[in-house]
């Protein structure tokens, strides 16, 4: 490590902290025991080293302390936007799109057996129709798990997996009525 203190113009100073690629790891380590036990604390120590820096010690801050300094993000080029708050869709297009599809290809292909199943009724040609509503039973389930499985946040996995159980509901009505014949 090496810290340096710089002193500004308007009275201020500054501390200058750079860490070698080593030291990151036992850096963390050392916040880790901090998060799991408040009352620690570690110190970064010069040894006595030139400069005015001579140790500084990071602890837990106690429940209602002042707070003097803040915590930005990592240095980004000029005009660069940094987004806050929950992932977006965008951040991993392929996997949003991919699930996406496959909802819609499930939710049309639940439609089409819903159909098969249940607008047979009214035709005297039925076993093909119903074959083809057991098919579109099969993508339907297949695509709604596949679903789930893209999905990356967990209600969604949920929904798609519960949504991915309604093709039960063509599928017995097909059974039934094939079984019969």
């Amino acid at each position: 490590m090496h810290a340096k203190v710089v002193d500004w113009p308007d009275g201020y100073i500054a501390v200058e902290l750079a860490i070698a690629p080593d030291e990151i790891v036992p850096l963390q380590e050392n916040l880790d025991v901090l998060r799991r036990d408040a009352d620690q604390h570690f110190h970064l120590g010069s040894g006595r080293a030139p400069g005015r820096l001579a140790d500084i010690e990071i602890s837990v801050m106690s429940p209602g302390g002042e707070h003097n300094l803040s915590m930005t993000s990592v240095a980004l080029p000029p005009g660069t936007e940094v987004r806050t708050g929950p992932r977006r869709w965008w951040i991993a297009p392929w996997r949003s799109l991919a699930a996406g599809f496959l909802w819609i290809t499930g939710a049309a292909a639940w439609l089409s057996a819903m159909s098969c199943a249940y607008i047979t009724y009214e035709t005297d040609a039925f076993k093909p129709t119903l074959a083809r509503g057991a098919w579109n039973c099969a993508l339907a389930w297949l695509a709604l798990y596949a679903c789930g499985f893209f999905a990356r946040d967990r209600r969604a996995k949920v929904a798609a997996l519960v949504t991915a159980l309604l093709v039960l509901i063509p599928f017995t009505e097909i059974v039934r009525r094939l079984a019969a014949f």
